[in-house]
């Protein structure tokens, strides 16, 4: 890509590392575009893309979603999912006079599911791909601000054995009950039924 070389070494099967090196390069496309070089000169983006390959590799392995390239909804009933996308449409009209770009999606995920979709007028509509890259994005800054926050508490001084942490009361459901589709090109909200007029 842009006249450089990807090379995959590993110890995984031959097609795992040719997808791997596929990822990589949509990855480094969708970060830098066809300036590669700016990895060598950026930490910051260079860290960013270990972290979403790190990131993808988690998810491919623990996600049925990446494992095929699809967007896994989250079914919920229609007055919770009426009710995100409202928010989601709030969100958009908030960010609009507070910068010069204008925002053209909103998206609500569940862990790793997508809930609800909301896209402005004039957007293009985004892709399996680009819906799962949206998804990395967070999931890789949810890991940078988690090991921030361990950074952190390992500064503090350690627990006496004495002090014991109060448990928060909420637990927390592991079952999966959303429903999987997989989707070719675009999520399957669709632009109108994404919308709240």
């Amino acid at each position: 890509y842009a006249g450089y070389l990807f090379v995959g070494v590993g110890h995984q099967e031959e097609s795992h590392i040719q997808r791997i090196i596929s990822i990589t390069i949509r990855i480094v496309q969708l970060i830098v575009g066809p300036c590669v070089s700016i990895l060598k000169k950026s930490e910051e983006k260079s860290t960013l893309l270990n972290g979403l390959l790190e990131v993808w590799q988690t998810l491919y392995a623990k996600e049925q979603s990446y494992l095929v390239e699809a967007v896994e909804r989250l079914v919920v009933n229609a007055e919770l999912s009426a009710a995100a996308v409202k928010a989601l449409a709030a969100v958009l009209d908030k960010l609009k006079p507070a910068n010069n770009l204008t925002p053209c999606h909103a998206l609500f995920f569940v862990r790793n599911k997508l809930l609800a979709l909301y896209s402005s007028r004039s957007a293009q509509e985004l892709s399996a791909s680009d819906v799962l890259f949206l998804n990395m994005l967070v999931e890789a800054s949810q890991v940078k601000d988690a090991d921030f926050m361990e950074d952190i508490s390992l500064k503090k001084t350690p627990e006496t054995p004495d002090e014991k942490k109060e448990d928060d009361g909420i637990e927390l459901d592991s079952s999966d009950s959303g429903e999987f589709y997989s989707i070719p090109t675009t999520p399957s909200l669709g632009r109108n039924n994404g919308r709240v007029d």
